[in-house]
């Protein structure tokens, strides 16, 4: 999960009632479970597939659902971006934020729960429901299967996340680090979209419950770092509670990706003394053994090949060949092999002055120009 931050929304009046915003059933007809399931591998694949899990609707398929007293402003923000997202990814359905506060104000959170299968108890404890997390998800592994992908944040850390109070962050940083971390985790949504049937992740690492991809972590989580860099760098100017503002005053997280670019060469030629980054290899393919910047070394197999490559085309085959075969197909040569190249380019003999990234090595632009993501074809 990457670091959000959002709004103080200047204290606006709370709603008067619970907000809960859903797709529209007549736009969104893949939103309901088959009614029949047989334990097949081969049927539960199908199961996906018919529920719509792996295809873009046409209508803003997402959902919001607040506590009571969480301002009604504070959906229309997260409605703002999500459309942004959507117009850029998709619109995948099957997937709720839901923000709370306390117990008192947050039976519409808990009855939306019940709705999707949340087996965790219901009930907020020092100002965090039990269990709850950004991504987290629920029916994914009930008989039968009926997926939601869930993102709860408690409205306290929408408002100051992390340690931006003690710090005394501005608005803006505290807003562009929460958008950075909603595109973060919708991401997540497009990728688990698109492994359908089988768990996006390892059988040694995180996420290997159901027949795993065997995703490493720096592309599940680089791929999903890279992206609200460059989506938030772009787009920043789009959104208003940004208007007025210079890229300055929002530059949060990687979005200066020279600057980010420099600190990771710095760090693996041996100049920045705090760093265990020395190499890329196989330790980065687990969350526990990691040591260095996944986002950089999903740019650079962006830079060899592109983002449609690492963005869309691995994704489209993982489910029916599994990450490695994917990986080998679409860009080249094996993980050990682009470990290798990347570390040839990355760590210098004489390492001095210049750490810029070569031209061309971050794109310009609207990701629509580069990418499509609505291309994709996946579990065919």
């Amino acid at each position: 999960m990457l670091s959000i931050l959002t709004t103080a929304c200047s204290e606006t009046t709370p709603s008067q009632n619970p907000v809960t915003e859903k797709p529209s059933s007549e736009n969104n007809k893949n939103q309901g479970t088959p009614a029949t399931y047989e334990e097949s591998q081969y049927s539960l694949k199908e199961l996906f597939l018919e529920i719509g899990y792996n295809k873009p609707q046409e209508n803003f398929a997402q959902e919001i659902v607040m506590s009571s007293d969480v301002p009604q402003s504070v959906a229309d923000e997260w409605v703002e971006i999500q459309t942004s997202l959507n117009s850029i990814i998709g619109s995948y359905n099957r997937y709720i934020m839901l923000i709370t506060t306390t117990n008192e104000y947050s039976q519409e959170i808990f009855d939306r729960l019940s709705e999707v299968g949340w087996e965790k108890e219901l009930s907020i404890v020092d100002g965090h429901l039990i269990g709850a997390g950004c991504l987290t998800g629920s029916g994914t592994h009930s008989d039968p299967p009926d997926p939601y992908n869930l993102c709860i944040m408690n409205y306290e850390f929408i408002k100051w996340p992390h340690e931006t109070k003690q710090a005394n962050e501005p608005i803006a940083v505290r807003k562009a680090i929460i958008y950075h971390g909603w595109a973060h985790e919708y991401f997540h949504r497009y990728q688990t979209a698109h492994t359908l049937d089988r768990d996006l992740g390892t059988s040694k690492d995180c996420c290997g419950l159901r027949n795993p991809v065997e995703s490493p972590a720096w592309y599940v989580e680089g791929a999903a770092i890279i992206f609200p860099d460059l989506w938030l760098r772009y787009y920043w100017k789009e959104f208003s509670a940004f208007e007025g503002l210079s890229f300055e005053n929002v530059a949060v997280e990687g979005m200066e990706l020279d600057r980010v670019y420099a600190q990771t060469k710095r760090e693996m030629n041996g100049l920045e003394p705090e760093s265990r980054c020395d190499a890329f290899t196989a330790d980065e393919e687990m969350r526990d053994t990691a040591r260095c910047n996944w986002g950089i070394f999903i740019a650079y197999l962006a830079y060899l090949t592109s983002y449609q490559t690492v963005w869309v085309s691995i994704m489209e085959d993982m489910n029916t060949l599994g990450f490695d075969a994917s990986f080998e197909k679409h860009i080249g040569m094996t993980k050990e092999e682009a470990y290798k190249s990347y570390n040839d380019f990355m760590i210098l003999e004489n390492p001095s002055g210049n750490f810029e990234p070569p031209e061309g090595f971050f794109p310009e632009g609207p990701i629509t120009d580069y990418v499509d993501f609505l291309s994709i074809e996946s579990g065919v």
